[in-house]
């Protein structure tokens, strides 16, 4: 395991990014909260070392167990889903942008021909790092082939550095990212992966295609996940129910100006693989109904 890299000066060009990029991290715990849920490897071990689920309680402030029984297992099919289109895109490159607290890299790298950056903003990405290194070190483990880059993923120069890290095409996935991007975000994040992808081959992977309202809470008719959804994304200083697409036209043409076909997958696919549904005592045919209109796209530039 590498330490984490960064553009050299010259080579950083941050942008100008209003609120602040680093209000979104600690989102990132919740979801691991989320995940030690699941049968996913270390996603117990990272949300103990992350206080994972102190951060859940202050953004959740009533009916937790409600909370917890909707969000846990769609966090579940989101990370798997992703893996498996990692895993059938035949890539041993893989770039994970803002991959949080997210233990796939971790995962995937017990594969050694797996060659693994996870990049995120610095303050998440350092104690993710310690995290890691804790982890291998007490089960005697390396990992030569997992490495760690500063990234804004809105930079271009930033981007453009660390691919330079792979020899040959690439898998790029992020999950839960472009949640908080508006539109003119979104336009930047997908020409700066186009632009790796056209010079290093691969594909995009991503969960991020959502659209509508994003009243989830509506969904369950249950005020305390609004609360919690309301909650953690105030804290970020975004506005989640703007920065969604507004139905599938919209996606599609974004898709269209930013240059990406796209293979569209629902994420009902791992509905039965879900520890977390009876972890958490979810409604199975609630969770599976609402799996059905979640998709991961696998996009490469047309």
């Amino acid at each position: 395991m590498s330490d984490i890299f960064e553009p050299k000066p010259e080579d950083r060009s941050v942008p100008e990014n209003e609120p602040n990029p680093e209000l979104i991290s600690p989102t990132a715990k919740a979801v691991a909260y989320f995940r030690s849920f699941s049968d996913i490897p270390y996603s117990q071990e990272i949300s103990d070392a992350t206080n994972s689920g102190e951060m859940f309680n202050e953004l959740s402030d009533a009916d937790r167990k409600a909370v917890i029984s909707f969000l846990a297992p769609p966090s579940e099919a989101r990370y798997k889903m992703i893996n498996a289109m990692i895993e059938k895109s035949g890539c041993k490159n893989v770039l994970e942008i803002a991959s949080g607290v997210s233990p796939r890299g971790l995962v995937m790298t017990e594969d050694p021909l797996v060659n693994y950056v996870e990049s995120d903003l610095p303050g998440i990405l350092a104690e993710k790092q310690r995290i890691i290194e804790g982890i291998l070190s007490k089960e005697s483990q390396a990992r030569a082939n997992l490495h760690f880059a500063t990234v804004n993923a809105l930079d271009s120069e930033q981007m453009s550095f660390v691919a330079k890290s792979f020899d040959g095409p690439v898998a790029i996935c992020n999950e839960g990212l472009m949640s908080y991007f508006n539109r003119q975000e979104k336009v930047i994040f997908a020409k700066n992966i186009r632009r790796i992808l056209e010079e290093k081959g691969g594909v995009w992977i991503s969960a991020d295609f959502g659209s509508g309202s994003g009243n989830i809470g509506a969904l369950t008719g249950s005020p305390a996940v609004k609360k919690f959804l309301d909650n953690m994304f105030n804290a970020t200083g975004r506005d989640f129910a703007s920065c969604r697409f507004v139905d599938q036209q919209d996606v599609d043409n974004f898709l269209e100006e930013t240059g990406f076909e796209a293979e569209v997958v629902s994420q009902s696919l791992v509905a039965d693989d879900l520890a977390s549904i009876e972890k958490t005592g979810a409604d199975a045919d609630k969770i599976k109904s609402i799996l059905a209109n979640r998709k991961v796209y696998k996009l490469s530039p047309k």
